[in-house]
């Protein structure tokens, strides 16, 4: 009588691993993308804060030679980001998080307005470049 030799796996045996290897794989791959979206959106906030706070520093230290006046309504003076490096509160090198190129410190600046109602400073970031963390991919 002829004996059969049964030691390896049928055809629908390895489809079905396959099969289960690329359901495993692919949602692996939308979990991975999703994460690195929130990296980037989280250090793109991250940039923008650390910008406002430099900004706010850079005030702080030099309130009264920045000339605020509050006689003709509130004040509003820009900050640009070169200025902000120059004196060390922001590094050199800035990088956008969306595209990894430098942000051009001449174009983008921080407006700070005074409001001499409530005697408080507000900061927005604005320039050349699109601050909002919504086009991020």
């Amino acid at each position: 009588m002829l004996q059969l030799n049964n030691k390896g796996f049928t055809l629908v045996e390895v489809l079905l691993v396959v099969a289960i290897l690329s359901v495993l794989a692919l949602i692996m791959v939308l979990t991975v993308g999703g994460l690195i979206k929130q990296n980037n959106i989280d250090n793109f906030n991250n940039l923008k804060n650390s910008i406002i706070s430099a900004a706010k520093m850079h005030v702080s230290e030099n309130r009264y030679s920045l000339g605020i006046s509050c006689h003709d309504g509130n004040p509003t003076f820009n900050v640009t980001l070169r200025e902000l490096v120059d004196e060390g509160s922001l590094s050199e090198n800035v990088i956008d998080p969306r595209d990894k190129e430098n942000i051009d410190l001449d174009n983008n600046y921080v407006m700070v307005t005074y409001d001499c109602d409530i005697k408080e400073f507000s900061y927005e970031i604005d320039g050349n470049l699109n601050w909002e963390s919504e086009d991020i991919e």
